[in-house]
């Protein structure tokens, strides 16, 4: 149909058409803004354009004039009432919850202004040529490291990948499901932990986390399938590719509460306790991985006392003494050639430790004594057992 006069019809006051040369603006600027979002790590959420009003009432209030005055909100053919979206957050909140993303904490999200609907005039538009400039953000939390750490992380990165699949082709698929799946997610953690990748390879890492977490009715084997292959389309990346994620990102907060002592030493009891069959069964390293990831499924899920953190720190200091080695570490905790102890310097940083704590965490204890240097696999579970007892109840 031929439209020849529509002068009558204007757009709805609020409103606004992006023709073809602004709206070509836009997308230049959103591509900037997607891609500095997604460089540091943050995934994009979009949430429909209608929620139950609920959604909006609770968090913006009942009485308050966006809700009273500018929302569109009208009642659906089953009685129930919709209101169109005026703000972003609301909505990415209740996705985050219904959804079962806090499952997976902490996650870095970031939404698009695109439709929000409210009765506003169009003075009160956000409008292009109301940005007389576009500033650069402040990138002072950004701390640059040398080359020659990011040359080890890089070369830790590709080689525990490599050591990890190998280990994983030494077993069977299905009837080790349970211990490749523990040897894969303690990969993420120490990756996540020692190499602390950002950016990209960030965002790649924490998706294959989900891989495993993400409720649905894939075995474990097929899940183990799909994580490992992701680690392997790691391995070709160049240096090229791996150094602009490394760098250290200063915080002025931590994103979440430390979690509860108890949590802790649940996630830890459980861990060592299935060791158990691996170690009758002649699998040693697939058992001081399990150990290892008890505390490391905490320190990557959630916010650890620092103490604790500080001892998860000497844990990964014997166990991968090599990479604090060649990092340039002069004191070594563990010689992975000769397979000595150095129990000395070990109890003196956890009794460090403890000393700098207690007046926080006034019972705070870690007892030494029940260490095991015997190999590395009895060292972890001794270790990681006296950290379900250490008691960081705040003073």
């Amino acid at each position: 149909m031929l439209i020849t006069s529509m002068s009558k019809y204007q757009s709805v006051r609020g409103t606004r058409d992006l023709l073809p040369a602004l709206k070509k603006t836009f997308r230049a600027i959103e591509a900037k803004a997607y891609g500095a979002a997604q460089n540091y790590g943050f995934k994009e959420i979009e949430t429909p354009i209608f929620e139950f009003s609920d959604v909006f009432h609770r968090s913006l209030g009942e009485t308050s004039d966006a809700v009273s005055k500018e929302t569109y909100t009208f009642t659906d053919r089953g009685g129930e009432s919709i209101t169109l979206r005026p703000e972003g957050t609301a909505g990415v909140v209740r996705a985050y919850v219904s959804e079962g993303l806090a499952q997976h904490n902490p996650n870095k999200l970031y939404y698009a202004f695109k439709e929000l609907v409210t009765k506003a005039d169009k003075q009160d538009d956000l409008l292009l040529q109301d940005f007389k400039t576009l500033l650069p953000i402040d990138t002072e939390h950004i701390e640059t490291i040398p080359d020659a750490e990011k040359e080890v992380k890089y070369n830790y990165l590709i080689q525990w990948i490599r050591e990890t699949a190998a280990a994983i082709e030494q077993l069977d698929p299905d009837k080790m499901s349970a211990g490749i799946s523990y040897l894969l997610l303690n990969l993420a953690y120490r990756i996540d932990f020692l190499i602390v990748p950002e950016s990209r390879l960030l965002y790649d890492l924490e998706d294959l986390v989900a891989v495993f977490f993400m409720k649905d009715d894939k075995p474990a084997s097929e899940k183990n399938k799909m994580m490992l292959q992701g680690f392997l389309k790691m391995m070709p990346k160049t240096k090229e590719d791996v150094f602009p994620c490394l760098f250290r990102s200063k915080h002025s907060f931590a994103i979440t509460q430390p979690t509860q002592q108890k949590i802790i030493a649940d996630s830890i009891f459980g861990a060592n306790q299935n060791t158990v069959w691996f170690k009758e069964n002649n699998h040693p390293y697939v058992a001081q991985q399990i150990s290892e990831y008890g505390l490391g499924y905490c320190q990557y899920n959630f916010s650890l006392p620092k103490p604790v953190s500080d001892l998860y720190l000497i844990l990964m200091k014997v166990s991968y003494a090599d990479f604090f080695r060649d990092l340039g570490f002069s004191e070594e905790l563990y010689n992975s050639k000769t397979q000595q102890f150095n129990s000395e310097l070990i109890g003196q940083e956890i009794t460090g430790i403890m000393d700098a704590w207690r007046e926080k965490y006034p019972q705070i204890n870690f007892k030494t004594e029940n260490l095991k240097y015997d190999s590395l696999l009895s060292f972890t579970l001794s270790f990681t057992a006296e950290i379900e007892f250490v008691n960081t109840e705040v003073k």
